[in-house]
C-alpha cells in the first residue's frame, strides 16, 4: 500500500466537535494527521450511501459511536466490501451504552482495536470479541524535566469531567500533608468542580483552578507533579493511558494508584497511595526525577506520534 493510498483511509468521528474530544484528538486525529489521511464528520442524520459515493473509501476506522450513524455507514460499506475498523473507547460488561453501539459494530468490523490490554481482555472475556492494541500517542512535544527550586510542592491534577470523582475522592486527604503545597487542577466544567470540593470544607484551600484547553501543556508545566488517582473499578479498568504517558512526556513527576492495568509504568511513576507519593517526592526529588528522565525516555520510545501511527499504518496495509 503507498502512501497515496492512506487518501482512501477515513477516520470517522461522531462529533461535529471532534477535535476537543480527547479520546477522538488523541487516538485518532494525531494519527490520521501523521498519516496524511482524511477525516470525516458523520451523524445519525446523514445519508451513508450519498457519503460513501462522494468519498469512495477503501477503509473506514469508525470512533466512538454516539448515535445510530456510525452503525448505518458501516452497514452501508460493508455491503460494498469496504474494510471497516471499529476502535472501541471505554468498553466493559456495566456499560449498557457502549454495548448498544460496540456489540453490533464488532459483528461487521473486520477489525477491532482498543487502547489497552485490560481492555482487550475484557471485551473477549465477556463478549468473545478479539481485538488488536494500538495505545493512544502522546499529544504534546517532549518538555525539560522538572525543576524543583524550594520547599513549596507544586502538584497537578488534570482531566475532563468524566475523571472528576477521582480527584474529589482524594483531595480530602492533602489536609494530611505537614508542608506547603499547591494543587493546579485543569479541566472542563470548572465551577461545577470548584463547588463540588467547596463542599468538602478542606482546611487547605490553596487550588489553583484552569479551564482545560488545547495548549493546557503550558500549565501543566508551571507544577512538579502530576496526581493521577485511580479508583479499582471497571470503569478505570479500561481506560487509555494518556494522562500517564503525557505526564511523563512533560517531564513531571507522575504519582498514581497502584491499578493491575497500568503495571508497566511502575518503575517510572510513584506507583501506590496517592498521600504517600506525594510525601515520597518531598523527601526524594532527586529519585524522582531519575524515574522521570527514565519515564520520558520509555514514553518517547514506546508512545510517540510516529510509533504509534506506524503501528496503525501496519494494521491497515496487512488488512487491506
Amino acid at each position: 500500500m503507498i502512501n497515496e493510498d492512506f487518501k482512501k483511509v477515513y477516520w470517522v468521528f461522531n462529533r461535529l466537535d471532534f477535535k476537543v474530544i480527547p479520546s477522538y484528538y488523541v487516538g485518532g486525529v494525531l494519527p490520521s494527521n501523521f498519516l496524511n489521511s482524511p477525516k470525516l464528520v458523520f451523524l445519525e442524520e446523514h445519508d451513508p450511501e450519498a457519503t460513501l459515493n462522494q468519498t469512495n473509501p477503501k477503509v473506514l476506522i469508525l470512533f466512538k459511536a454516539f448515535d445510530n450513524g456510525i452503525l448505518n455507514l458501516a452497514k452501508s460499506a460493508k455491503k460494498r466490501g469496504i474494510k471497516i475498523i471499529s476502535v472501541f473507547d471505554d468498553w466493559y460488561l456495566q456499560n449498557v451504552e457502549r454495548t448498544q453501539f460496540n456489540l453490533p459494530l464488532s459483528k461487521i468490523s473486520d477489525l477491532v482495536v482498543v487502547k489497552t490490554n485490560a481492555a482487550a481482555n475484557e471485551i473477549k472475556n465477556h463478549f468473545n470479541i478479539n481485538s488488536v492494541v494500538i495505545a493512544d500517542p502522546v499529544r504534546f512535544e517532549s518538555k525539560n524535566i522538572f525543576n524543583k527550586k524550594d520547599n513549596l510542592i507544586k502538584l497537578c491534577w488534570y482531566g475532563i469531567l468524566d475523571n472528576h470523582d477521582t480527584i474529589l475522592n482524594e483531595i480530602k486527604n492533602l489536609d494530611k500533608l505537614n508542608f506547603p503545597f499547591n494543587l493546579t487542577i485543569i479541566t472542563n466544567f470548572v465551577e461545577n468542580l470548584k463547588q463540588q470540593i467547596d463542599n468538602l470544607k478542606i482546611q487547605k484551600q490553596n487550588i489553583i483552578f484552569k479551564n482545560w484547553h488545547e495548549r493546557s501543556d503550558s500549565e501543566i508545566l508551571n507544577t512538579d507533579a502530576v496526581l493521577l488517582p485511580y479508583p479499582k473499578d471497571k470503569k478505570r479498568l479500561v481506560k487509555s493511558s494518556n494522562r500517564i504517558i503525557d505526564s511523563l512526556n512533560l517531564g513531571r513527576f507522575t504519582i498514581m494508584s497502584p491499578v493491575p492495568q497500568f503495571e508497566e509504568f511502575k518503575n517510572f511513576v510513584y506507583y501506590g497511595d496517592i498521600i504517600d507519593g506525594i510525601e515520597w517526592f518531598h523527601a526524594n526529588s532527586n529519585l524522582a526525577l531519575e524515574k522521570t528522565v527514565k519515564g520520558q525516555k520509555y514514553v518517547n520510545n514506546n508512545y510517540s506520534i510516529r510509533a504509534i501511527s506506524n503501528k496503525w499504518r501496519n494494521l491497515i496495509i496487512k488488512l487491506v
